[in-house]
């Protein structure tokens, strides 16, 4: 012990009890303390300790209460302990009572100075009946935080701006919240802003929300392909009007930046909605569909209509692929390719008809109908994908770890996403910049090798048709890390 520990106990010799004394006062040459347990018996035991020893025995006091055990009494010691960090530290203002409690139990084992069986006392000490038990007293510390009343049409003023004193909440309507920083944004078109890359997450967002909302944000690509997130929309709904005020705002910010919004490209996934809101504002050519997206609404609708149990007939497999391949073949050449143009079996055959009937949705939806033109990526050498929101949901359930958060938390978890953002833009300012995964590079490279090598031919005035054969089946199996044997003509493929 200390010379100024807060409380020492001494054990009863030959037992598992103790008594605990907590400091009373300090006097000439040695510190006072008082037995804990008399004390509250309104009887006062005191002890005169130097340095590390008592003066006389604790235990041949006139005690007026029997010893503790002392796996109960390090128990309650540790408890008040961990109390007091929660009361001075507002970082609990939100935290989760239960995993309070299990994190308190979890620190038993790694205690290095208890044996295995005297941790196992302690934390059954601390158990006892459960988590009920410790839950009433633990959630008293965490209210003695100043916590007002957040709900989503309610955001106190410390949610509302953030630490400078400027306004995050921009727009806020029944339904429907908009929070970003413009200094941010500001600081993102210094930085070379070239995207914008949109996408929602469903389930994390307020229950006020019902079971429809989601947390929709838009990301800033800057200079060397830098992503953090600009914009954080809390919506109930879906709709037209929705995204038509979000890429509204947008806009406004961006134009006020002297941003030329006709060069900025913006990823999204294919939400019709989404799709009309961007358009209302900027040019249809700065749209771009997301290619993972667009490969599992294929997948979706191929399983729907019972395809995919006909792909092990292998003129069925290398038809599908050859269609998979169309993304990054040049769109005017899409009409050369047999296989949009029927099945690969004759009228008899049992998969004839769902190739028929797949072909007719990729002639309604991404040719003819709202998808078109948005899709292909021949010549974009980054941003096939929605890739960077995907990893941003990642990281947001890793941060807030719960269904349909409390509107303070989802808020805090925005704050804190808006601190992180300007911490990259500042830091790419002085060169500063994470790097790219080695497997990512080595995949772009060859996406990029590919299409730079087999440009000369696909950009000829009327180029052949094996030559569009040969890339087709290239682009879709070799940039997918997966082996090419054959030509979809049954020729052999030398790369």
């Amino acid at each position: 012990m200390s010379p100024r520990s807060p409380q020492v106990q001494r054990t009863v010799p030959g037992r598992r009890l103790c008594y605990a004394f907590a400091f009373h006062k300090r006097k000439q040459g040695c510190l006072v303390y008082k037995c804990i347990s008399c004390c509250r018996a309104r009887r006062h035991v005191q002890i005169d300790v130097i340095g590390n020893d008592f003066l006389e025995d604790p235990c041949a006091l006139p005690h007026n209460c029997l010893p503790k055990k002392a796996k109960k009494n390090f128990v309650e010691r540790f408890m008040y302990k961990k109390l007091q960090e929660i009361r001075n530290d507002p970082n609990f203002a939100d935290a989760v009572i239960r995993k309070v409690w299990q994190d308190v139990l979890d620190a038993f084992p790694q205690m290095p100075d208890f044996s295995l069986e005297e941790v196992r006392e302690i934390m059954d000490e601390f158990h006892q009946e459960g988590y009920s038990k410790r839950r009433r007293t633990i959630l008293k510390s965490v209210q003695m935080h100043d916590r007002p009343t957040a709900s989503l049409d309610d955001v106190p003023e410390n949610l509302r701006t953030l630490k400078d004193g400027t306004t995050f909440l921009q727009f806020s309507s029944p339904g429907l919240y908009i929070y970003y920083s413009k200094t941010t944004i500001q600081k993102a078109v210094e930085n070379g802003l070239t995207a914008l890359v949109a996408d929602g997450v469903h389930k994390l967002p307020p229950k006020a929300l019902g079971d429809d909302g989601q947390l929709y944000t838009v990301h800033g690509v800057c200079n060397g392909g830098i992503d953090v997130p600009l914009v954080h929309v809390l919506t109930r709904r879906k709709n037209e009007s929705v995204y038509d005020k979000v890429f509204g705002m947008i806009k406004q910010e961006l134009t006020e930046q002297h941003v030329d919004c006709g060069r900025i490209r913006i990823i999204i996934d294919f939400e019709r909605a989404a799709l009309v809101g961007i358009k209302n504002h900027f040019p249809e050519g700065c749209v771009e569909g997301c290619s993972f997206h667009l490969a599992q609404a294929w997948n979706r609708k191929a399983l729907s209509l019972g395809l995919r149990a006909e792909m092990k007939e292998h003129l069925v497999r290398d038809w599908w692929m050859t269609l998979k391949g169309l993304i990054f073949l040049p769109p005017r050449l899409h009409r050369r390719v047999p296989a949009l143009h029927g099945p690969p079996v004759p009228p008899t055959h049992p998969a004839y008809r769902k190739c028929m009937s797949f072909l007719a949705y990729l002639h309604e939806n991404w040719y003819a109908g709202p998808f078109k033109n948005i899709w292909y990526k021949w010549g974009k050498s980054e941003l096939r994908t929605s890739n960077v929101a995907e990893s941003y949901h990642r990281v947001l359930r890793v941060l807030i770890r719960e269904r349909n958060a409390p509107v303070r938390k989802t808020l805090k978890c925005l704050h804190g996403a808006d601190n992180r953002a300007m911490c990259t833009l500042r830091n790419l300012e002085r060169g500063i910049a994470r790097k790219l995964r080695r497997k990512d590079i080595l995949r772009r490279e060859r996406i990029d090798r590919c299409m730079e090598e087999h440009r000369p031919h696909l950009e000829h005035p009327s180029p052949a048709t094996e030559s569009i054969l040969v890339f087709n089946a290239y682009s879709h199996l070799f940039l997918m890390h997966q082996s090419l044997r054959t030509l979809p003509n049954g020729r052999p493929f030398v790369t």
